[in-house]
């Protein structure tokens, strides 16, 4: 972006009642244009298996948590000065670890308000709660079924409940505290539950997705579906919101309220409303609350109103995934630009209008299963089959040649 082009938009800026916004959103879009390898962080993957997950903790957004199907897990701080721009793991956790898993690890994520604390889910069956700092087990839930995803709720105040999904077709909740179940949540069809997520906005509601190609919004204080997503519910369309009753039932809407049902109750709306045509991989929320986006082995990506629930008919172009997994999608924190893997590219897409901003190649050689944005430092980690993690970044438009001169071939030697 040139000199020219910033004093260009500055001008518009000032004249545009609305300009402060408008150039902070093409702004924005330039950089997640840009992103590119980074050239100045590398992290150094001890993973000897595919990187199936990521999560950056939400208390300081500088811890990330990988794991992968050699059963480890590793603990990196995206924000360690080093001289060189490797970035060593700071914790590892192998099968020799007293308690470990012995099998490929789903998923893992941090405990929201304490990054002292994280939690683990395996195809061995099995959820563990980790202390961070001793690296020992402090807890264990048997789930009975290989295990593909775990979330808590980063807007829970009155509860520590881990959501589970299993090759079972319930949602788990488990209790943190109490170290027992809490209950389950009944609705999927046989297949699994391949993807879970909370909403950012209320501790209650929980998003999950089915290999069914089923989303099924929960309010877990209630018996039953609050909703069934369609995508055939859109949002051009008159009648209902959602299927949480039947056919032409507006009380979805209304958060909270939904219209009451005996327990695992179903009507043949949400028996067969399909939110994608197969498998749903990957599920996350915008960080306002204000929609849910999610993917599917069907080759779509597809944005929801978290209000209305319905389909947002907004196309995201060539969005190829026919992965018999779980494949983790992520959304910038200022829910603008969604990350979509997609064979060994990384799609980056407009939220809102369906552009694309960028296709990420040249990173791994291998499918990528899991990504992570860090809005502290503008970066994005992908995890690959590979075994690698890789950190992109926005090109740096005052970037200087390291070939230039002598003083810069030092400073970026290894």
């Amino acid at each position: 972006m040139g000199i020219r082009s910033i004093c260009t938009e500055l001008v518009h800026r000032e004249e545009d009642p609305d300009g402060d916004h408008r150039f902070l959103q093409k702004w924005k879009r330039r950089r997640f244009s840009s992103l590119q390898l980074s050239q100045r962080k590398l992290f150094r993957s001890v993973h000897r298996g595919g990187v199936s997950w990521l999560d950056l903790d939400h208390v300081e957004e500088r811890y990330l948590l990988s794991c992968a199907s050699d059963a480890s897990i590793a603990i990196y701080d995206t924000q360690l000065p080093t001289k060189k721009t490797s970035h060593e793991a700071v914790a590892t956790l192998t099968k020799a670890t007293p308690g470990a898993h012995q099998v490929a690890i789903s998923s893992v994520a941090w405990y929201p308000i304490d990054n002292g604390i994280f939690l683990s889910g395996a195809r061995d069956g099995h959820v563990k709660v980790w202390d961070a700092n001793t690296l020992t087990v402090g807890g264990t839930f048997s789930i009975g079924a290989p295990v593909f995803a775990v979330a808590m709720s980063p807007a829970a105040v009155s509860h520590c409940l881990v959501a589970v999904g299993s090759a079972e077709p319930d949602v788990l909740l488990c209790d943190v505290m109490s170290g027992g179940f809490s209950h389950r949540l009944s609705g999927h069809r046989a297949g699994g539950v391949w993807a879970v997520a909370w909403s950012p906005l209320n501790e209650f509601e929980l998003m999950s997705g089915g290999r069914d190609g089923q989303l099924r919004i929960w309010d877990i204080r209630r018996a039953g579906t609050r909703a069934v997503l369609d995508m055939h519910d859109t949002k051009n369309r008159q009648g209902g919101a959602g299927r949480a009753g039947g056919p032409g039932n507006t009380s979805a809407a209304a958060p909270l309220r939904p219209k009451p049902q005996a327990p695992g109750a179903q009507t043949s709306a949400t028996i067969y409303a399909k939110s994608h045509e197969n498998g749903i991989t990957g599920v996350v929320p915008t960080s306002d609350g204000l929609f849910w986006l999610s993917a599917g082995n069907d080759d779509r990506v597809r944005l929801w109103n978290a209000s209305s629930h319905r389909h947002e008919l907004v196309h995201y172009n060539d969005t190829f995934n026919r992965a018999s997994k779980p494949r983790q999608i992520a959304v910038s924190d200022d829910g603008n630009a969604v990350f979509h893997p997609s064979g060994s590219a990384v799609q980056v897409f407009d939220v809102h209008s369906g552009s694309t901003l960028s296709t990420l190649t040249g990173g791994h050689f291998e499918a990528v299963n899991c990504c992570a944005w860090n809005g502290v430092h503008e970066e994005l980690y992908t995890g690959s089959n590979d075994h690698n993690i890789v950190v992109w970044a926005p090109k740096e438009s005052g970037a200087v040649d390291p070939g230039g001169g002598d003083d810069d071939q030092d400073a970026w030697s290894d």
